[in-house]
């Protein structure tokens, strides 16, 4: 019996449609659940398929056999029964499709198909690593999902993101809570990185107004007069930059006085860091580089206090992100 490739995918990548239909000469009829029905032949389906084998029994070719899958899932099982070339599989519908009958149906073709074209730096894999995680482990491919857990870089879903972490729960609601309880723990790390390490200055950790005065980078915070910087005096001048302005310096002390929260919130709360919140606390750290200018911020404490007051808002603010995580 010489058996047709009669297979197409519509020509628009967006809403492609794949749809085939075996040879003449059928004696079963398939019936989908949108109303498509296919002229099968019941001694190649159940050869490729143990549970058609057992569905078809007793079956005659004018009593339809209705099937819960839409038409084009039918289709692509059918084009991998019947020996004709596989159809080409490059969208994440279409895997999903063929995960969910191969496993309903037991077609073995469809499974080694998919286990030998979902692989590390495929193109399938790299569509949507979430999703394809997601369909592994409903449709049960063991193999497929730890190759996707190991392909998981922060450019195609970042773990360490509330965004991210919830869009997880929603493909696995059950486990919600426990990723919120374990993914916070990760999100928040990244944040005190991001506001106490990596970028304070970005996020507004060197100003000392509350209301974010942009011109106040750190100027303002007490130091000792060999770290003070002299009003620059004229472009024409010995000086440089605007006349009567000051060149802005962050002190030392408050680079590590940054680190030293970071190390301790990493451990506690908030509200169990409240000593560091004065100026005293900076007696206490052995890596200060200029024990003068530790001095003159104690003796101004009021000043250094207010900065550091600052900071622990903005970071109160930064961390409120990870509510909705707390809730799941």
């Amino acid at each position: 019996m010489s058996i047709p490739n009669d297979t197409h995918i519509g020509e628009e990548a967006g809403s492609q449609t794949f749809s085939f239909q075996p040879p003449v000469g059928g004696d079963i009829i398939l019936k989908s659940c949108d109303g498509t029905t296919f002229n099968a032949h019941s001694v190649i389906l159940g050869i490729a398929s143990t549970v058609f084998g057992g569905m078809f029994y007793g079956a005659t070719k004018p009593d339809p056999i209705e099937l819960a899958e839409d038409a084009e899932s039918i289709s692509l099982m059918l084009a991998f029964i019947y020996p004709v070339a596989p159809p080409h599989i490059n969208t994440i519908d279409h895997l999903e499709k063929i995960m969910k009958v191969s496993q309903k149906y037991d077609v073995e073709r469809m499974t080694k198909f998919i286990e030998e074209a979902v692989t590390l730096g495929s193109k399938l894999m790299t569509l949507d690593p979430m999703r394809v995680f997601y369909l592994c482990v409903t449709h049960n491919f063991p193999a497929i999902q730890a190759l996707t857990a190991e392909s998981f870089r922060p450019k195609s879903g970042d773990l360490l993101t509330v965004d991210e972490l919830l869009q997880l729960a929603k493909y696995f609601p059950q486990a919600a809570p426990v990723i919120g309880l374990v993914g916070a723990q990760g999100a928040r790390v990244k944040i005190l990185d991001q506001v106490l390490i990596w970028s304070p200055q970005e996020y507004g950790c060197y100003q000392l107004s509350a209301l974010g005065d942009d011109k106040n980078h750190g100027a303002a915070l007490p130091v000792c007069p060999s770290h003070a910087h002299p009003t620059s005096k004229s472009s024409h001048g010995s000086g440089s930059g605007v006349p009567g302005t000051r060149t802005t310096r962050v002190p030392d002390y408050c680079i590590v006085w940054l680190r030293q929260l970071y190390d301790e919130l990493l451990e506690k709360p908030m509200h169990e860091c409240n000593d560091l919140f004065r100026a005293a606390c900076l007696a206490n750290f052995s890596t200060q580089k200029c024990i003068d200018c530790v001095a003159v911020a104690i003796g101004k404490k009021d000043i250094f206090e207010q900065w550091a007051l600052n900071v622990k808002q903005i970071v109160r603010n930064e961390l409120e992100v990870l509510d909705p995580l707390y809730s799941l």
